[in-house]
């Protein structure tokens, strides 16, 4: 039997082309201390099942769901399939660096009350050279402490992420018990991550974020999230989630989390960023389109 302390899971569907060096960075950690899953939500080929059997590593573990579950459930498949005290989600196509489990173990041990500990992430292309990312970059300037590991809890937490969300979500290593009573929604497909955080929080759970940079995370065009930015979905979830927080947030009592989720301050900039960039690229049919969900979420934080 196992006596691992923390779960790798690979949350899969799709192509292999960086599975196996995401596998691969899991076998570089400078402690023993892990199992790994691939957990395959019924991808279309054997393609990631061939690939991990072809390891014969006792410590990697391959699960094909019986059907598919999305994006929200297949992640909590994860977590439901992992049977360590801690799991982090590592995705497909990004890296850890050698030293995260290490830093992770050595966090949790740390703050022992902490439902889950984050760390800063590297931003690389397609062929895993390290890049530069506006928005990523953006979000070193919203943490608050750049220096030093900080704590999110209660009304003070929510505010941080509802300003920016700063968290690299696959960074998060999550205390299994955690799941009990919390679950990531079906009913997001762009920011389950937040929402989780937020409901979280509210639930009196707290997170630890570390400035050690301990993961690689991968920026490239196929990825769903750069289709969604394109297709508006990730502004239209954020403002609908913005607008609960905003309502939750009043109904306990947090007045300022309630305030700054209605003002959408962060939503806002970043659509008219996206503006900008698009009439600079001539691509105004784009920058139409993000216009107009620019002026339906002024009327959103309008109404609340």
């Amino acid at each position: 039997m196992s006596t691992a302390r923390i779960t790798l899971a690979i949350p899969f569907y799709g192509r292999t082309d960086f599975l196996g060096t995401a596998i691969a960075s899991i076998r570089r950690q400078s402690v023993r201390d892990w199992v790994a899953l691939v957990i395959d939500d019924c991808s279309p080929s054997n393609e990631a099942q061939a690939l991990v059997a072809g390891l014969d590593d006792p410590r990697i573990g391959y699960i094909r769901n019986e059907r598919n579950l999305g994006l929200a459930g297949n992640w909590n498949r994860c977590i439901e399939a992992s049977g360590t005290p801690l799991v982090a989600l590592l995705h497909g196509d990004d890296e850890l660096m050698p030293d995260y489990v290490e830093k992770m173990l050595a966090a949790h041990e740390r703050w022992q009350d902490a439902a889950a500990v984050f760390c800063g992430a590297q931003v690389i292309d397609g062929q895993g050279v390290r890049m530069f990312s506006f928005r990523d970059h953006v979000k070193q300037w919203l943490l608050p402490s750049r220096a030093q590991p900080f704590e999110l809890a209660g009304e003070s937490g929510v505010i941080s992420l509802l300003r920016g969300n700063f968290i690299m979500c696959p960074t998060l290593c999550y205390k299994r018990s955690l799941f009990e009573k919390l679950r990531f929604s079906a009913d997001w497909r762009m920011v389950l991550d937040v929402d989780f955080y937020l409901r979280a929080l509210i639930a009196d759970r707290s997170f630890v974020g570390l400035p050690d940079v301990a993961y690689r995370y991968r920026r490239h065009a196929t990825q769903v999230t750069a289709e969604c930015e394109r297709n508006l979905q990730l502004f239209s979830e954020e403002t609908a989630l913005w607008s609960w927080a905003a309502r939750e947030a009043h109904s306990l009592g947090w007045h300022r989390a309630a305030k700054v989720a209605r003002n959408m301050t962060i939503i806002k900039l970043q659509l008219g960023y996206y503006i900008l960039a698009d009439a600079l690229r001539l691509q105004l049919g784009d920058a139409w389109k993000k216009t107009v969900q620019l002026g339906a979420t002024w009327a959103a934080s309008r109404r609340l």
